[in-house]
């Protein structure tokens, strides 16, 4: 960050004193805030939005303070920000490559534990949805890949993805209902 006004201004409460910035790692996105860039016009005269996302994270600065933190504080992250990777499009072919590219070799320190990290977290994700595929086809008597096309209906329906695990219940509603329906519609 260029100057510690704009750094400032990343945090939703306004804070006298400023914890470090969120460590490299895996994020949710909590909330999609989108606002109107000021003295900005397209060539139509429409204004110009830029969309910042609100993260939790929880800063590694209680050394300094009187007593552990307990909560979790909210950062915004920019859409414009160079070192950012958009997880939920990323396929596991697409981080085998990235780790294994040697043209970015010289950039290896900074991205590849993230590339690490977002490979093992795809990798739970999708033995986590194996289990849950199964069982829905056995108990629907379908073929796993119309359970694969729900689940990935379900997980991309909304603004970002989420993860099957995350409301396990919800998704094996919604998914079964969906399944439910393809099936009729196909025969």
């Amino acid at each position: 960050m260029s100057n510690k006004n704009e750094y400032r201004m990343r945090f939703i409460t306004y804070r006298e004193y400023l914890p470090p910035p969120p460590p490299p790692g895996i994020y949710t996105v909590e909330e999609k805030i989108v606002k109107e860039v000021r003295g900005l016009r397209n060539p139509d005269g429409s204004p110009v939005y830029s969309n910042q996302y609100r993260i939790l994270y929880m800063p590694n600065d209680d050394a300094s303070r009187w007593e552990a933190r307990k909560n979790r504080i909210s950062f915004l992250v920019y859409e414009s920000d160079r070192n950012l990777l958009n997880y939920d499009r990323i396929s596991l072919d697409d981080l085998e490559y990235y780790i294994n590219n040697r043209r970015e070799r010289k950039d290896f320190l900074n991205i590849l534990p993230t590339l690490i990290g977002l490979r093992r977290e795809r990798l739970k994700e999708l033995e986590d949805e194996k289990g849950f595929v199964a069982l829905m086809a056995r108990e629907l008597d379908v073929d796993e890949k119309i359970i694969w096309e729900a689940v990935d209906w379900w997980k991309y329906k909304v603004v970002w993805k989420r993860p099957v695990r995350k409301d396990d219940a919800l998704a094996w509603r919604m998914i079964r209902k969906r399944v439910i329906s393809k099936t009729k519609e196909i025969s």
